[in-house]
């Protein structure tokens, strides 16, 4: 929990950084919503995590899917 923090105030203070003051990017707009009311920021945390484990899983199936593709390919070229 404590790893997760530090990794999340880190993106915040690189993010701030890079950007500034003039562009909001999700973690500084999560910031400003989490000190006016936290439960819509802990409602942005879900959904960044539900996005990021979707992602995650549309690239992990779409490499599989190469994989298993093109060594079925190999496999049967090396039998002739």
């Amino acid at each position: 929990m404590l790893l997760v923090c530090a990794l999340a105030a880190g993106e915040f203070a690189l993010a701030n950084l890079m950007v500034g003051s003039g562009w909001k990017t999700f973690p500084v707009y999560q910031a400003q919503i989490q000190g006016v009311d936290g439960r819509t920021g802990s409602a942005m945390a879900v959904m960044l995590l539900a996005f990021t484990f979707l992602v995650s899983m549309v690239l992990i199936y779409i490499t599989t899917r190469d994989r298993r593709g093109r060594s079925a390919s190999v496999t049967a070229m090396a039998n002739k």
